[in-house]
């Protein structure tokens, strides 16, 4: 099994790790690639690119291969409003 996990806070230190048959193979944040201080604003599209390459190279896994994708959410960072419609 392939997970994919992504941290896209709405401030700082956007982030992606892969885990594959339950041990972490992969970790890194976006800062790494854009040279960016702790990317402010930035998705963690570049951290994303490295993982999918890094999991080709490895495994032979590729995107549409993957398991499972987990994105952190906190419901208190959205407007109730928006969190009631989105669930």
């Amino acid at each position: 099994m392939t997970v994919v996990g992504f941290n896209w806070p709405v401030e700082h230190d956007h982030s992606v790790a892969v885990i594959v048959d339950g041990e972490l193979v992969f970790a890194s944040e976006e800062e790494r690639w854009t040279r960016h201080k702790h990317s402010p604003g930035e998705p963690p599209i570049n951290a994303l690119k490295q993982a999918f390459k890094f999991l080709k190279n490895k495994y032979g896994i590729k995107p549409k291969e993957i398991d499972a994708y987990a994105v952190n959410f906190h419901p208190g960072i959205l407007p109730n409003k928006l969190y009631m419609q989105a669930s």
